[in-house]
C-alpha cells in the first residue's frame, strides 16, 4: 500500500477529521476484503479550500451497472460523504481495478 498526503492544513474539525478518517478505513478494508488488489493507492491533499482524497486499486473491479446501490458498503460511504456535503465518484472497470474520487469543501467547516 502506498500513501501519500499533499498540503493537508490544520484546518479541519474533529468532527471532519474523524469522518473523513472513516471513510477511508472503511474503502481500505473493502479493498483488502473484496479487491484482491496487490497494490493500493491512497492520496489526500487539500488545495484551495477543498480536500481531496483518492483510493485506488489494481484488484478485480466490479461492473458499476451491477453494483447495488442498497447494500451497505459503498451505501455507507455515500452517507458519510454527503454528511460533509461532499461528492464522491466511483470508477471501476471488471477486471481493472477500482478508483474512488472524493472531494469535500472547506468553506464553513472550519476550525475557528
Amino acid at each position: 500500500m502506498y500513501f501519500q498526503t499533499l498540503n493537508i492544513s490544520k484546518k479541519l474539525t474533529k468532527e471532519m477529521e474523524v469522518t473523513i478518517y472513516r471513510i477511508i478505513q472503511e474503502l481500505l478494508t473493502n479493498t483488502i476484503k473484496d479487491s484482491q488488489a496487490n497494490s493500493i493507492i491512497v492520496q489526500c491533499s487539500e488545495n484551495n479550500n477543498t480536500i481531496y482524497i483518492t483510493v485506488e486499486d489494481d484488484g478485480i473491479g466490479f461492473n458499476p451497472n451491477q453494483y447495488n446501490p442498497t447494500g451497505l458498503g459503498l451505501n455507507n460511504k455515500k452517507k458519510r460523504v454527503q454528511y460533509l456535503q461532499g461528492q464522491i465518484e466511483i470508477i471501476s472497470v471488471e477486471n481493472n481495478g477500482t478508483v474512488i474520487n472524493i472531494e469535500f469543501n472547506l468553506n464553513g467547516k472550519e476550525k475557528n
